[in-house]
């Protein structure tokens, strides 16, 4: 049976999930982490530690894609569970004295059960919240996955120093299965808008509407163009960011595993203060054009400016602060972008096309981190490595601000539906008028 209208469950269910992000970046930044004593300990080159890190995104986007389908007719609660559990079960082949194709092995499967996971998630959320209320509870969850790699940084920088950097993978593997054991008990599947608070008039309906309309919808492209690009960031600095600390602007190993810590933290604050104004926008009568399609192209475009201080003389402190702004800014996308695509999609299709808007996205991953080890390789000298980095992420930086100035024109969740809407009557007009002849 639906979940009852109940607000304090709905926010535990929010809780559970905000851990469940933890995890779930935790996993993805223990790469990073480990990656000198790891490449040292199994003899690989920057260009194989690339294939590692792309690896994980092997079957990411067809995962995501998969498990989109199945949320019309799986509970959220059960496949949040299996990809708790595979999460949990490829890490402790690793503790072993795995070779490097258990490893390529270990990293492809993780990426198969965290690939759907940011979206399955925000689906079983959003039964618990209606449109106008989800911009804090997106919010939360997407900081979940900040506070992984905050945590993360120093807890298994300490074990991989105390213990060693195996020993990493077999923490992040029990606390997998403890929450998997926790969603068991407690998580429960929630009902559409049982929160529903009116305060504007309700936008049109939506019956089922084909896929491809969805896809190719302005609103749809603008945000999964955003979200690649961002995601091309992100997967470099979860990849490469402490190698780039340590070895680019002189940092040890514990000192890098703080600051990496640090930049990530300061997304908490800024993450809820923007969705918070967002929100609270939107109660006021501001349209969502305005208050998450300009609103997040604004950050994504001051974000992407930030980026120009590795054009200056600026020291390491420098860099790092406007680089964490502008990474930090960029990065809404994970709040901003699954609100503006939930608006413009049928209830029962969002799961499925969140996940692959996510998947497409996500393609950044494979790119990233193997490109940028084959570059690193082709110049050979760790003195060159911040150069690579600063050259890597300006270009990046300067096509996220293309994709900033397509949002101030495209990004028009309103405008979208309609459009939906009325493609959809045609055709339900058509085959009527057809059947009738």
């Amino acid at each position: 049976m639906p979940a009852t209208s109940n607000p304090v469950r709905g926010w535990s269910i929010v809780g559970l999930l905000f851990m469940f992000m933890m995890i779930n970046y935790a996993d993805k930044a223990v790469l990073g982490l480990v990656a000198l004593p790891m490449m040292h300990d199994m003899k690989l080159s920057a260009t194989q530690f690339g294939l590692v890190g792309s690896a994980f995104y092997a079957l990411y986007s067809l995962s995501g894609v998969g498990f989109g389908i199945l949320t019309r007719y799986v509970k959220a609660k059960w496949l949040l569970l299996v990809l708790a559990a595979i999460w949990a079960t490829v890490q402790f082949p690793i503790v072993t004295t795995a070779s490097f194709g258990t490893l390529l092995a270990c990293r492809v499967l993780l990426g198969l059960g965290e690939g759907p996971a940011y979206p399955v998630a925000l689906h079983a959320a959003y039964q618990w919240f209606d449109d106008q209320k989800r911009n804090i509870p997106t919010s939360v969850i997407q900081t979940g996955a900040v506070v992984g790699v905050m945590v993360a940084a120093p807890v298994l920088t300490w074990v991989m120093e105390h213990y060693s950097w195996r020993a990493a993978f077999l923490v992040l593997g029990i606390v997998g299965l403890a929450w998997s054991v926790l969603w068991l008990l407690f998580g429960k599947e929630g009902r559409e808008h049982p929160l529903r608070v009116p305060a504007r008039p309700a936008a049109p309906a939506l019956d089922k509407v084909p896929y491809l309309r969805l896809l190719l919808d302005p609103t749809v492209l603008v945000v999964t163009l955003q979200w690649f690009l961002a995601t091309l960031i992100t997967v470099i600095a979860l990849t490469w960011g402490t190698v780039y600390i340590r070895t680019g602007l002189g940092y040890s190993a514990k000192e890098a595993g703080w600051i990496y810590a640090i930049q990530v933290a300061v997304q908490v604050p800024i993450g809820l203060a923007l969705n918070t104004l967002s929100q609270y926008l939107i109660a006021r009568g501001v349209s969502t054009r305005l208050a998450r399609g300009a609103f997040y192209s604004l950050c994504c475009a001051i974000g992407s400016l930030a980026y120009l201080v590795l054009l200056t003389d600026a020291g390491s402190a420098a860099r790092l602060a406007w680089m964490t702004v502008g990474f930090t800014l960029i990065a809404q996308i994970n709040a901003f972008g699954p609100q503006l695509i939930a608006e413009v999609t049928p209830d029962d299709q969002r799961g499925t096309l969140l996940s692959t808007s996510l998947a497409v996205a996500s393609t950044a991953g494979a790119i990233g981190p193997l490109l940028l080890g084959h570059i690193m390789d082709a110049i050979g000298t760790t003195g060159s490595s911040a150069n690579v980095f600063n050259l890597v992420y300006l270009m990046i930086a300067a096509a996220t601000f293309v994709g900033a100035l397509a949002g101030f024109v495209w990004l028009d969740p309103q405008r979208s539906r309609r459009r939906i809407a009325e493609a959809v009557g045609d055709a339900l007009n058509s085959r009527t008028s057809d059947r009738v002849t």
